[in-house]
């Protein structure tokens, strides 16, 4: 196909080419290696155009074909950049085509934290007085199956949402990323699903842990679901959510191999205050400024069942951080310090390490920290 293609263009260069490639991996691949414009059948794998014009007719290639895409080349000349400002889902929270997780210990607030960012976004509901853009959203539900209903409910109930008309979907049961054929049907479903309701937004997987398929420590084992991961993020175009925990000796990081911050554009932390406060302080935003840290009230809403009982689940209402949150910053910053002097046995310390401690105890940004360090 490269050779017919490199042809056609040298006898007819007036010509524009789109490859109908064949939805397979050696279909994918000749397309790409040709260089041009190529579009492929949505649905199961191996199809073609002809099944598609056998099965969904002549209006469906057509519609089909006009759905292109163009490869890009492996390299672009400096000259060539276009400076852009960053694109959001959630304005100045969370950035379109990125990889973002939020971590915590258990029963400190995740999925709530989660569930309340993903179904604003697919319902197009203001963030907490941030500006949001309405798309299809996915959730990849590891855990907490029972609860999951109750939660939309409620917070659809909070917002005077009809669920029925939100472009929200749920997977019912966990998807191992490291098993092929669970990975693929994942794929196919977001492909169906997303040609009736639209290109996906976010597709969030709750937890990292009941996700990956191998040993969080392992360097190799996070590479390959890093991988798998960013399989997501560039195949449908959309923003990756991820639940993490922390680790069981250290409260201020995530769990397992350092390789998943590395391969993150944004992180933050989620963590329970008190019985009816829950904070998130942002750790790293990769390509903007990070966010002041949010306090969220836990607010029981009531709820019935079909058969007339009687449930309760939580929403989150934002709520001015705590005030020992905020606490005495040269009091925190040479705390801090002083723990940095006793673990490392050195009085010079890392301006990175104290700015990221500071932040995750005062509960401040980290550019807000290194004004006060300073």
């Amino acid at each position: 196909l490269p050779h017919v293609v490199k042809a056609i263009k040298s006898a007819a260069p007036q010509i524009e080419l789109i490859v109908a490639a064949d939805n397979d991996g050696p279909g994918l691949s000749a397309a790409v290696s040709s260089g041009v414009k190529y579009a492929i059948p949505q649905g199961y794998e191996k199809r073609d155009w002809n099944d598609v014009h056998l099965e969904d007719g002549i209006d469906a290639v057509k519609s089909g074909l006009n759905n292109v895409v163009k490869p890009k080349s492996l390299f672009s000349h400096v000259g060539d950049l276009e400076l852009k400002k960053p694109e959001w889902h959630i304005e100045d929270i969370l950035e379109k085509h990125a990889l973002a997780a939020g971590f915590g210990a258990p029963a400190a607030g995740k999925t709530f934290v989660l569930l309340d960012m993903v179904l604003s976004v697919a319902s197009g509901i203001e963030y907490h007085g941030h500006k949001v853009e309405q798309g299809t959203c996915f959730y990849i539900a590891g855990e907490g199956h029972n609860g999951f209903a109750r939660r939309c409910m409620a917070w659809a109930n909070n917002h005077s949402v009809d669920l029925k008309q939100v472009p929200f979907f749920k997977s019912n049961k966990a998807i191992v990323m490291n098993e092929a054929a669970s990975v693929e049907l994942m794929h196919q479903t977001i492909k169906e699903l997303s040609s009736q309701y639209g290109k996906p937004s976010i597709v969030c997987i709750d937890t990292v842990a009941r996700s990956m398929g191998g040993d969080e420590n392992s360097t190799k084992d996070m590479g390959e679901f890093i991988k798998q991961i960013d399989k997501i993020k560039d195949e449908h175009g959309c923003t990756v959510l991820l639940a993490h925990h922390t680790g069981v000796a250290t409260k201020d990081r995530a769990r397992g191999s350092s390789a998943l911050l590395g391969a993150l554009d944004c992180e933050f932390k989620i963590e329970r205050f008190s019985d009816t406060t829950t904070t998130v302080t942002f750790t790293k935003m990769k390509d903007a400024q990070e966010p002041d840290p949010i306090a969220f009230l836990k607010v029981h809403v009531p709820l019935m069942t079909k058969d007339m009982d009687e449930l309760s689940s939580i929403v989150l209402e934002k709520v001015d951080m705590p005030k020992s949150k905020q606490g005495n910053m040269q009091e925190i910053i040479k705390q801090e310090y002083e723990k940095l002097v006793e673990q490392e046995g050195d009085e010079y310390v890392s301006r990175s390490k104290l700015k990221a401690n500071v932040a995750i105890e005062s509960g401040k940004s980290a550019r807000t920290v290194d004004r006060d360090i300073k």
